[in-house]
């Protein structure tokens, strides 16, 4: 099916599942995550004043991460139908993750205030 089609949609599928057992490229994504949650741990005691201030890594940190996802994500499986209970799971999930997040937040911001 091509674009001059009319009914051709682009965004009418998500895709799928990452496929395991992961390959060599995905792996090496899963190193670059350690490696970029490690520099995350270093820069923040370089921020909070436990490392010294020429320790804070947190764009490399973040361009270590990216990188990672992109690399663990490459290979996807076919779309698939979720169930409702598997809908009310992950936004389940997802609000605890944004609840748990603005929280130690909140914490990071007061300890470095001082507050």
């Amino acid at each position: 099916m091509g674009y001059r089609e009319s009914s051709y949609d682009p965004l009418a599928s998500a895709p799928g599942p990452v496929l395991k057992p992961y390959n060599a490229w995905q792996w090496l994504g899963v190193g670059l995550t350690l490696a970029g949650m490690l520099l995350s741990v270093v820069s923040l005691g370089a921020i909070l004043g436990w490392l010294p201030r020429g320790w804070n890594t947190m764009p490399g940190a973040i361009l270590l991460v990216s990188t990672a996802s992109l690399l663990i994500t490459s290979r996807r499986g076919p779309p698939t139908e979720r169930t409702p209970e598997e809908r009310r799971r992950s936004a389940r999930l997802f609000a605890v993750t944004i609840l748990i997040g603005a929280t130690v937040a909140l914490a990071l911001i007061l300890v470095a205030k001082g507050a």
